[in-house]
């Protein structure tokens, strides 16, 4: 099962300046967002042809650290989407994503983002569980695995 979250918003600023917050200083994301104790390049993450950062690092509380890659990158058309492994986001949540997408309006910018993630168990565990009302199999080897 994939879930999206998607957010639209205005901003008084041009796309450029909004652009050049989200993608040319990628790896400087604590200097503006709440939440983060860290934020810095990824030595793992090749950069963008421009030189703009392929990554980033980020520490948030609850969560350890993030490996964050860039996974598409189109300045012409004011795109960035990145992926976020987090250290302690729960088992069912698979590829968990963040896409960016800014256009014009007025004197400021239309901001739209989209955060997609695949669950996968607990979708299978909550089916199995009302039609049969056993435990699925995942959560049948969780179980024994606690018992031993």
């Amino acid at each position: 099962m994939t879930l999206e979250i998607n957010k639209q918003l205005t901003i008084d600023a041009p796309v450029e300046r909004v652009w050049s917050i989200l993608a040319d200083d990628f790896e400087h994301v604590y200097d503006w967002a709440t939440g983060l104790e860290s934020s810095d390049p990824n030595p793992k993450a090749p950069r963008q042809a421009d030189g703009n950062a392929g990554g980033r690092v980020c520490e948030a509380p609850g969560f350890g650290f993030s490996d964050e890659r860039v996974v598409a990158y189109e300045p012409a058309q004011h795109v960035i989407a990145y992926s976020v492994d987090a250290e302690k986001v729960p088992g069912f949540v698979h590829d968990l994503t963040n896409r960016w997408t800014l256009r014009p309006h007025g004197a400021g910018s239309i901001a739209g983002t989209a955060v997609t993630m695949r669950l996968s168990a607990v979708t299978t565990d909550l089916t199995v569980y009302a039609q049969t009302g056993k435990v699925s199999e995942g959560k049948g080897r969780e179980l024994a695995a606690e018992a031993a």
